[in-house]
């Protein structure tokens, strides 16, 4: 197999050598070198498809990619801003941008690649609607100690993982579940009348729309329970009032 990689990666190199504005066979040397697990060579080759095809969203996918694996987190940055640049916002990986937001609280990294992470998540929110991008955004918060904005996007996130026809979908009503537990945590955290109010109403409509296909479902139990923790919190407030 490895003869056969070598094989290609030297067709590809003589392509380049006749036409070397060829993107496509610089991406295709890129494939190559990741199939035999020399990520140095890749990264080279992505870096030349790039500058060729700076319009294809897979050529970015494949730069991230090799550049997360390689720790060149500003140049992650600059595929990410590229796919949003060229349209493709929705091709953005988030696991990636999840490696990067738990970086920023490892204190490895410079305050300007952390300040760069944040405004890329930032735009990235802009342009795609996705509860991950909201969960993202909580979590780097939460990082910092700031629960306050955590609960803000926790709320943002949870809002968002109602996506139509979740009322029949157990995999989307399940994300919601897991969305709802991270509310309720930090909004018990913080333990405000207002945002436990709101915590109330918005576990009230799910419950609601929820019952007729998800009624006694593992699921179900759990957002009820939800739904009893915030009820509980309220009430002890009153009575300390």
């Amino acid at each position: 197999r490895l003869q056969k990689w070598e094989l290609a990666l030297r067709g590809f190199g003589r392509v380049v050598h006749i036409v070397d504005d060829d993107g496509e066979a610089y991406c295709n040397m890129g494939t190559v070198y990741l199939q035999m697990g020399e990520q140095e060579g890749a990264w080279r080759a992505f870096q030349e498809a790039a500058k060729y095809q700076g319009n294809n969203w897979k050529i970015w996918q494949n730069y991230i990619l090799v550049a997360m694996n390689l720790r060149k987190y500003s140049y992650v940055l600059l595929g990410m801003r590229s796919l949003m640049n060229i349209g493709a916002a929705s091709r953005v990986d988030l696991d990636v941008m999840g490696r990067l937001v738990l970086l920023t609280a490892d204190g490895d990294l410079d305050e300007k690649t952390v300040v760069a992470i944040y405004d890329t998540l930032t735009e990235l929110a802009r342009l795609v609607s996705s509860s991950r991008v909201w969960a993202l955004h909580a979590l780097y918060h939460k990082q910092r100690g700031d629960v306050a904005t955590e609960a803000e996007f926790r709320q943002k996130e949870f809002r968002a993982a109602q996506i139509s026809g979740w009322e029949k979908d157990g995999k989307l009503f399940h994300e919601i579940v897991v969305s709802g537990e991270e509310l309720v945590a930090v909004v018990l955290k913080l333990n405000q009348q207002k945002l436990l109010f709101s915590a109330k109403l918005a576990l009230s409509r799910i419950l609601k729309l929820a019952r007729e296909y998800f009624d006694h479902s593992e699921d179900y139990n759990r957002i009820t329970d939800l739904h009893e923790q915030v009820q509980s919190a309220i009430a002890q407030n009153k009575s300390t009032t």
